[in-house]
């Protein structure tokens, strides 16, 4: 009968070590996978940033580039008026100038 109890005893007792193995292993098992996926979270999460700040560079490039564009319409826009000018304003000033010119010079 004692051994009876003496070999109950020692059943439960290698049980409860068996559990807490188990719940150790469980624990440790726990602590690595919330580790590797806060990690795993963490790097998303840095390389949803780094998407952001190269969109947000490609954004700037745009309307720098954009920009570039505009300031040479601009100055393509200053030239056409200046050849405009040039053609309708300063030509017929100066023929008119020379022909005035010739006309002074022949009554002399």
């Amino acid at each position: 009968m004692q051994e009876k109890i003496s070999a109950q005893y020692k059943n439960e007792i290698d049980m409860a070590k068996a559990q807490r193995d188990y719940e150790l292993k469980k624990a440790a098992y726990d602590i690595e996978v919330n580790t590797k996926r806060a990690e795993s979270e963490m790097a998303y999460q840095l390389q949803v940033a780094k998407t952001k700040q190269s969109i947000e560079s490609e954004k700037m490039q745009v309307q720098v580039v954009e920009r570039a564009q505009q300031i040479m319409l601009q100055e393509q826009e200053i030239t056409r008026k200046e050849k405009e000018l040039e053609a309708k304003v300063k030509k017929p000033a100066e023929a008119e100038r020379y022909r005035l010119e010739k006309l002074a010079e022949a009554e002399r």
